[in-house]
This record gives structure tokens, sequence and C-alpha cells, in this order.
């Protein structure tokens, strides 16, 4: 922990303040701190990717229920079989 937080002591706060390279617990947690925000960044192009996935899948739910609106608005306006049978039976009784 003195390596890591500078520790007037330890070697490698010495080093650092004689402006030597980092040492390297200070490296090693630049690494995973780089691989994190790698692992960040691709979680949440996933995330874009899944949602925009999500949206054209509420996109085409929303045009396959507009086209079925349609498709029934269009049988209402024809007569269908039941409108016939009611008229056959009306004409026969």
């Amino acid at each position: 922990l003195g390596r890591l937080f500078f520790v007037p002591y330890s070697d490698f706060s010495e080093k650092i303040y004689k402006g030597h390279p980092q040492s390297p617990q200070t490296a090693a947690a630049t690494t995973a701190a780089a691989a994190a925000a790698a692992a960040a960044t691709a979680a949440t192009a996933a995330a874009a990717e899944t949602t925009a996935a999500t949206a054209a899948a509420v996109e085409t739910t929303a045009a396959a229920a507009a086209a079925t609106a349609a498709a029934e608005a269009v049988e209402e306006e024809t007569p269908g079989r039941d409108r016939r049978r009611g008229l056959r039976r009306r004409t026969t009784r």
C-alpha cells in the first residue's frame, strides 16, 4: 500500500518523485483501468446495438400492427361471410 499511495519512505514514491518511470503497481493499475474502460466501452456499444435492435423490433411490430389494422378495416368495408349469411337468411325467410 505504501508503494501505491506514495508513502514518503517507500522506494517507488521516491523514484516517481525524482522523475523515474512509474512503479509496476501503478502501471498495472493503469493497465487494469484501461482494460476496464475498454470493457465498459464494449458494453456500452453492445447496449447501443441491443437498443437499436429493440427499436427495430418495435418498429416492425408497429408496422405489423398497422398492416393488421388496415387489413381489418378492409375486411370491415367489404361484406364478409357473416354479412352474406345474414342477408341470405333474411332473404330466405
